[in-house]
């Protein structure tokens, strides 16, 4: 997510039309399940659901973060490339590494245009230094060798006008409307939790940790990370939390509710 351009911030009622104007709709197509994506406003895919800031390097970043606290851990060689793995395969049955670039990015460096990616390389308080973002970018070059690494290009520039939180069971949300020209950050937080607790369960076999104290660390980890990188790229917009309605077809739009549980 390269840094957003200023742009009106939208009212419910614009946001409540960009979102049921883009739902992609899980039950028909389960396939977007499964492909992650990174929440930036610039995505116009219509076969990944699973928004999340950076994609799968959002994952790696809060695995890291988050063993950090485990000496047991940190102490073994190439934990780092382990851990990595490691949750990369719980999240992904194809094993197949999600990031995106973009028309700001360094020609040959992954994940270039990434302002989550940028974030955390350029804040120690995501809890990473530099030998964990090299483990990151090693990964990524060893997905990208063996053919398992989707690099999306996003060719649009930012314009996002709102930050929304998909609460839905069953619908993800289009970031960009190319028609509309309308674009807005993306959370699928439903997803995201299935996720999490996949790495929790993954990590504690590995590392013999418990997986329920690990899951809510890593939930813990991933709300520090997202709100760092919300409070960098878009902390003069609105956030709104969409939810299941009565009506097939459209989500309902809230203002946003912190208490709103994420489960």
């Amino acid at each position: 997510m390269h840094e957003p351009q200023p742009t009106p911030p939208y009212d419910r009622q614009k946001v409540e039309a960009h979102v049921n104007a883009n739902l992609l709709d899980g039950k028909r197509n389960p396939a977007i399940w499964g492909k992650r994506r990174c929440g930036d406003d610039r995505d116009e895919q219509l076969n990944a659901g699973e928004a999340v800031f950076g994609a799968d390097i959002g994952f790696s970043a809060i695995t890291l973060a988050t063993l950090k606290d485990y000496g047991a851990v940190t102490s073994q060689a190439d934990w780092r490339m382990q851990a990595i793995a490691t949750t990369h395969s719980a999240i992904s049955q194809e094993r197949v590494y999600y990031v995106h670039t973009g028309k700001h990015g360094q020609p040959g460096v992954i994940a270039g245009d990434c302002g989550h990616f940028k974030c955390i390389q350029g804040d120690e308080t995501y809890g990473l230094d530099q030998v964990d973002i090299q483990a990151i970018r090693d990964y990524m070059a060893e997905m990208k060798a063996a053919g398992r690494l989707n690099e999306v290009s996003y060719e649009a520039e930012h314009a996002a006008g709102a930050v929304v939180r998909d609460f839905s069971n069953r619908y993800a949300i289009r970031s960009r409307d190319p028609n509309q020209q309308t674009q807005v950050f993306v959370l699928q937080i439903k997803r995201i939790m299935i996720n999490v607790k996949k790495t929790a369960v993954r990590l504690g076999q590995e590392f013999q940790i418990d997986p329920d104290e690990l899951y809510q660390k890593l939930l813990t980890k991933f709300n520090h990370h997202t709100e760092l990188t919300r409070q960098k790229l878009a902390n003069d917009l609105p956030i709104f939390d969409a939810i299941d309605g009565d009506q097939e077809g459209k989500l309902v739009i809230e203002d946003v509710n912190p208490d709103r549980p994420m489960e």
